[in-house]
C-alpha cells in the first residue's frame, strides 16, 4: 500500500477518541487526520487523497449518513467505516444502502476495528477475464 492509499480520516465528535485512535492508528503505521467537525472535514481539500473515513456515529452539526451524502454528492467514493453505540437493524440497513463499509459497535475490545479500517484501505481487486 504507497503513502497515499493509508491516509486515515476521522471525524467524531470526541476529541479523546480522536487522539486516542489517531494515537494507536499512527503505532500501526497509518497517516491519520482528524476532524472534530463535519464542516472542517468537508471543506478539507485532501479529501480525494485518503483512503478511507472513520465517522462517529453522531458528528457534530450533522449526522453520519448526512456527511456521507455530502461526500457522495462531491463524487467521492471514500470507503466509510461507522463507529456506533446503537448497531439497531434499522441502522444498519440504513447503513448498508448508504454502502457504509463496516458498522463496528462500540466499545471495541479487539482488533474489530483496525481491521475495518485495514481492509477499507485495500484497493479493490482488479479481476482479468480471458
Amino acid at each position: 500500500m504507497d503513502d497515499s492509499q493509508n491516509l486515515v480520516l476521522i471525524l467524531d465528535l470526541d476529541h479523546a477518541v480522536r487522539e486516542s485512535l489517531k494515537f494507536s492508528l499512527e503505532q500501526s503505521g497509518m497517516r491519520v487526520r482528524t476532524f472534530g467537525t463535519a464542516a472542517g472535514l468537508l471543506q478539507d481539500s485532501g479529501l480525494s487523497g485518503a483512503g478511507c473515513l472513520v465517522l462517529g456515529h453522531r458528528p457534530p452539526a450533522l449526522n453520519c449518513f448526512h456527511v456521507i451524502s455530502a461526500l457522495k454528492a462531491r463524487g467521492s467514493v471514500l470507503p466509510v467505516v461507522v463507529m456506533t453505540e446503537h448497531a439497531s437493524k434499522a441502522f444498519c440497513r440504513r447503513a448498508a444502502n448508504a454502502r457504509v463499509h463496516q458498522v463496528i459497535e462500540n466499545p471495541v475490545f479487539d482488533e474489530s476495528l483496525f481491521d475495518s479500517i485495514r481492509d477499507a484501505l485495500r484497493p479493490p481487486e482488479r479481476h482479468v477475464t480471458g
